[in-house]
């Protein structure tokens, strides 16, 4: 069995982590991923150059409201901006960054993209995901039971009419029986 590393685009990867008391095995676990950054991501993964990297710190072009939530941010590859919304401290974001990326790279990883549908979630950012090219497995969770029938070898499409993701435990379940870790 290889080892898999879960990135997604909320804390939907970290929670899974804390429930299997494992540490997080990339740098970009914890974090919130604007949709169309997170479809970048998944487009570039395997060229993406996450040692390049820059903090960007209240950035001008966001909301006063979401400069209070998404303050601190980090910039790959000039390529795909993500926030670190649970972080207080640039410091300490770099720092975990750092770290988890060190981890990261010291291990070969099989790539595992989940996608958790919020309230926030269009139909359209959920077949966004669905249809993204890559070579990695997928993993949507979603409220839309007629998405099942996009399921495939490496698109997983996981149904739940739960009315919030407050089940959020049972997605974590559901991952860990799909990637048996």
């Amino acid at each position: 069995m290889s080892l898999k590393t879960l990135i997604s685009a909320d804390c939907t990867a970290s929670t899974v982590y804390k429930s299997i008391r494992k540490k997080y095995t990339n740098p970009i676990t914890n974090v919130f991923i604007k949709i169309d950054e997170y479809i970048k991501l998944i487009e570039n993964y395997d060229t993406l150059n996450f040692d390049n990297f820059k903090p960007i710190i209240n950035p001008d072009d966001i909301s006063d409201y979401d400069k209070q939530v998404f303050k601190y941010n980090i910039l790959i590859d000039d390529k795909v901006f993500i926030s670190f919304p649970y972080e207080c401290d640039e410091k300490l974001m770099i720092e975990k960054y750092l770290r988890r990326l060190e981890r990261y790279k010291s291990k070969e990883y099989e790539i595992v993209f989940v996608f958790t549908q919020r309230e926030y979630v269009t139909e359209e950012d959920l077949m966004k995901f669905i249809n993204v090219k890559t070579n990695h497995k997928k993993i949507l969770f979603t409220k839309i039971k007629e998405l099942e029938k996009y399921n495939t070898d490496n698109l997983s499409i996981i149904y739940d009419d739960a009315p919030s993701w407050g089940s959020i435990i049972k997605c974590c379940t559901k991952v860990c029986d799909i990637l048996q870790i």
